[in-house]
C-alpha cells in the first residue's frame, strides 16, 4: 500500500542528547492545561527519529534544530500528499508541499514515495528510520529476561499540563520500527492481492485523488507514478512469493472524474513501453524470484551440461566447477531477474536451450575461466570470505579442522571446518591457504565465526521459526554456506537456548547448509529425527552427524539410543 509517514529526524550525537534538547523544547511550546503529549523517540547512526501519534510538530522541528539540523516530514502516497521542511540553527528553511493546487484543479502529481524517500537517503538517515509512523513503532523493556537486547534504543516522553506546571517523564526502552533495507527504491505492499474475473492475480493498490480534473497532463503525471509504483511492487514481492509468476501490478483510484480520467490514463500507459506490456493481460506476469531461478536451473542443466546446479537460494545459484569438484561457483542472479523484468533480456527458456540466452552465455564464460587459488587471493578477500562450516570424519583428515565437541563411543561428533566465499567462488580452506595468508586455525575460525554471526545479523530472517502441535521449532535457510557451521558459534548458539529453551534445546544439522533444533521433548525428538533423515536424503552435502543436546552450559552429543539413532 502507498507508505504512509510522519517524523522529525535529527542529527545528534547520542539519544541522552537528543533527550535533553527535546526535554527543553517542549517546555518552550505552550501546552494547554489538562492536556497530554506522548512522544517516542529511536535512535540510531547519529540520529534520532522524533514520533508523535496523528501529528508531525514542525514548530517541534525548529526548536530542535537549534544545536544543528532538523527535519519535520510529513508523507501520505494514497493521497500524493508531502510536506516537508528543512531548519538549522533554529531557523527553518523553504517548506515543500506537494501536490501544488491552483484553485480547483490539482494539475501535476509526483512519485512522492520515493522524493521522500531519496531525500532521507541522501542526508544519510538510516533505512531503519526512514518513512515511519508513531503507529508503525512497538517499544518494549530494554532488558529482555535473559539480559539480552535487540531493537534500537528509544525513548518515550510523556508531557502533562497541570495548572502552570508542566511534568516531562522519559523512559529508556527499545524499539522495533518497520522493516526497512537500504536501496534506491522506499519501500512497498500491495493493498490486497485479489484475483480477477479471467482468473489473473492482481497486486492492487488504491489512491485518492479528490479535485483532480481530467487532463492529459495529469494523466500523464499518474502513469509515470504507476510506472515507478509497479516496479517497487515487482521488487518487493519477487522474493516473497513461491508461484513461478508474480501478481500482475494493477492501480485504482477513487476521484469524482474517473470515468473521464480513465481513457486518458489508458493513453499515457500507452507511451511508456514498460508499463504497457506489464499490465496487458495478454503478456505473462513477470517471474518471481523462484520462478526465474528454476527456470535458470532447467536452462542451465540443458545448455551447459557442465554447470551442475548443487543448490538454489533465491536467486543465488550454486554451481559445481568441472575443473575442480570441491569447489562451487556463485551465481547472482539479481541482475539477470530485473533484466528480465525490464525486458531488456529475454526470460530463461528450458525448451530453447539453443537459442541466445545472456545467462547462458556468462555461466560458459565463467566455467572456462581459471580458478584462482586461495593463497592468490588478497588476505582482505580470504578473511572476508571465512565461513564456519560441518565436516564428516573422512573430509575432516584432508582439511584443517577441529573437533566440535568431544565425544567417545558411536556418537562421533563432526569437525568444524573452514570454507571461503569470496571472488564469486566457494572452496575448503585448505593448510597451503592458511600458511599463505599467515593464520592458524584457531584464528581463522575465530574469524569465520564473527563472519557467520555478522551475517546472521544481517539477515535475520534465515532462522525460520515455526509453531507445530508439538511446540516451537527452528531450521536455517541463510543464502551462505554456513547453515550448518554456525552450531560452532557461541553467539548462535546462545540465541536458539533463548529462543526455544531456557531447558535442553536438540539440534540437528543433517546437511551443510541445514540446521534444525527444537526443545528437547519426545515428540520433539521424533520430528527432527525425521526432518532430519528426510533433508540428508535429498542433500546435497550430507552430513552423518548425531544429534547435540544445547543447553546455556554448552553443547554436547546425545546418546544415540535418547533419538532413536542407529548405533
Amino acid at each position: 500500500m502507498p507508505v504512509r509517514a510522519g517524523q522529525i529526524l535529527v542529527r545528534t550525537p547520542s539519544l541522552e542528547a537528543l533527550a535533553t534538547l527535546l526535554g527543553r523544547s517542549l517546555r518552550r511550546q505552550k501546552v494547554t492545561p489538562g492536556s497530554a503529549r506522548t512522544l517516542a523517540v529511536l535512535y540510531q547512526s547519529g540520529w534520532a527519529c522524533v514520533l508523535e501519534q496523528d501529528r508531525v510538530d514542525f514548530g517541534l522541528a525548529r526548536l530542535l534544530s537549534e544545536d544543528g539540523e532538523a527535519h519535520a516530514l510529513e508523507l501520505d502516497g494514497a493521497r500524493f500528499f508531502l510536506k516537508l521542511r528543512s531548519s538549522w540553527g533554529g531557523e527553518p528553511g523553504p517548506l515543500r508541499q506537494e501536490p501544488v493546487y491552483a484553485g480547483p484543479l490539482l494539475p501535476v502529481v509526483c512519485d512522492v514515495e520515493q522524493e521522500a524517500w531519496d531525500f532521507l537517503r541522501e542526508l544519510g538517515v538510516p533505512p531503519a528510520l526512514r518513512l515511519c509512523t508513531y503507529e508503525d513503532v512497538r517499544l518494549f523493556e530494554a532488558v529482555d529476561g535473559d539480559g539480552a537486547q535487540s531493537g534500537l534504543e528509544a525513548l518515550r516522553l510523556t508531557l502533562t499540563a497541570a495548572g502552570a506546571e508542566t511534568m516531562l517523564q522519559a523512559r529508556l526502552l527499545r524499539g522495533l520500527p518497520p522493516e526497512r533495507s537500504e536501496g534506491l527504491s522506499p519501500p512497498a505492499r500491495p493493498d490486497s492481492l485479489v484475483e480477477s474475473l479471467a482468473g489473473e492475480s492482481l497486486a492492487l493498490e488504491v489512491r485518492k485523488l479528490p479535485g483532480l480534473l481530467p487532463t492529459a497532463a495529469a494523466a500523464d503525471a499518474l502513469a509515470a507514478v504507476e510506472e515507478q509504483a509497479a516496479l517497487r511492487l515487482c521488487l518487493e514481492l519477487g522474493p516473497l512469493l513461491e508461484q513461478e509468476r508474480l501478481p500482475r501490478p494493477a492501480f485504482a483510484y477513487e476521484t469524482p472524474a474517473l470515468q473521464e480520467l480513465l481513457p486518458l490514463l489508458d493513453e499515457a500507459r500507452e507511451a511508456r513501453p514498460w508499463l504497457t506490456r506489464l499490465c496487458h493481460p495478454g503478456v505473462p506476469a513477470p517471474l518471481s524470484h523462484a520462478g526465474f531461478a528454476l527456470r535458470s536451473r532447467a536452462l542451465l542443466a540443458a545448455a551447459v551440461p557442465d554447470a551442475r546446479v548443487l543448490r538454489v537460494h533465491g536467486l543465488l545459484l550454486e554451481v559445481r566447477h568441472p575443473g575442480a569438484p570441491d569447489s562451487s561457483l556463485l551465481l547472482d542472479l539479481a541482475r539477470r531477474w530485473q533484466a528480465v523484468l525490464l525486458g531488456e533480456e529475454p526470460e530463461p527458456d528450458p525448451a530453447r536451450p539453443a537459442a541466445p540466452s545472456p545467462l547462458v552465455d556468462e555461466v560458459d564464460q565463467r566455467l572456462r575461466e581459471p580458478l584462482l587459488s586461495l593463497a592468490e587471493l588478497p588476505r582482505s578477500s580470504f578473511l572476508a570470505g571465512l565461513l564456519p562450516t560441518l565436516l564428516a570424519e573422512g573430509d575432516a583428515a584432508f582439511f584443517p579442522s577441529t573437533p566440535l565437541v568431544a565425544a567417545r563411543g558411536p556418537e562421533r561428533a563432526p569437525f568444524v571446518g573452514l570454507l571461503c566465499d569470496a571472488a564469486g567462488q566457494l572452496r575448503p580452506v585448505d593448510a597451503r591457504a592458511l600458511s599463505a595468508h599467515g593464520l592458524s586455525l584457531e584464528a581463522a575460525l575465530a574469524r569465520a565465526e564473527e563472519n557467520a554471526d555478522a551475517r546472521t545479523l544481517s539477515s535475520p530472517g534465515g532462522l525460520h521459526l515455526f509453531e507445530l502441535d508439538h511446540g516451537r521449532v527452528a531450521m536455517t535457510s541463510f543464502g551462505d554456506a554456513a547453515g550448518a557451521g554456525r552450531l560452532a558459534s557461541a553467539s548462535f548458539r546462545a540465541l536458539l537456548v533463548q529462543l526455544l529453551g531456557p531447558d535442553e534445546v536438540l539440534v540437528a544439522t543433517p546437511t551443510r547448509d541445514t540446521l534444525l533444533a527444537c526443545p528437547d521433548s519426545e515428540e520433539g525428538a521424533a520430528w527432527l529425527r525425521d526432518e532430519a533423515r528426510l533433508r540428508r536424503s535429498e542433500g546435497p552435502f550430507p552430513l552423518p552427524g548425531p544429534l547435540f543436546s544445547l543447553t546455556a552450559a554448552g553443547l554436547r552429543v546425545t546418546p544415540a539410543h535418547r533419538t532413536g539413532q542407529p548405533e
